[in-house]
């Protein structure tokens, strides 16, 4: 079983992660979240069904465990842009919902004014 079709297989699903990590960035970066979930737990299936065939078939190589590596990355790189790019899009909607809401970056009327901080702190 250590040639043919089946040697691929780890391969071929880590190509399909490698393939999938730009198309996750894109849409975590225009706010499609059900198909960006739908995909990331696709891939992350995936990472852990290349690696179960691999070893239960001694299917391992040193190609394999770097194309893996390398994909592993960017797959993470792509989930995080999706978790930062929800953060971005809940503030955004809770802005719109609620203009009165306190913003990330204060705008220069809602600074205090000079000294009031500036205390210095002593230990207690």
């Amino acid at each position: 079983m250590q040639g043919g079709v089946l040697r691929n297989i780890p391969n071929a699903l880590s190509a399909y992660r490698l393939a999938m990590a730009p198309v996750l960035t894109g849409l975590a970066l225009t706010g499609r979240e059900k198909p960006f979930v739908f995909l990331i737990v696709v891939s992350l299936i995936t990472n852990i069904m290349d690696g179960l065939i691999a070893r239960a078939f001694r299917l391992q190589s040193q190609f394999g465990a770097k194309l893996d590596s390398i994909v592993d990355d960017a797959t993470y790189v792509a989930a995080f842009t999706g978790v930062q790019a929800r953060s971005c899009w809940l503030c955004a909607v809770s802005r719109a919902k609620n203009p009165h809401s306190p913003r990330i970056h204060p705008s220069p009327s809602s600074v205090p004014p000079a000294g009031l901080y500036s205390q210095p702190m002593t230990p207690a």
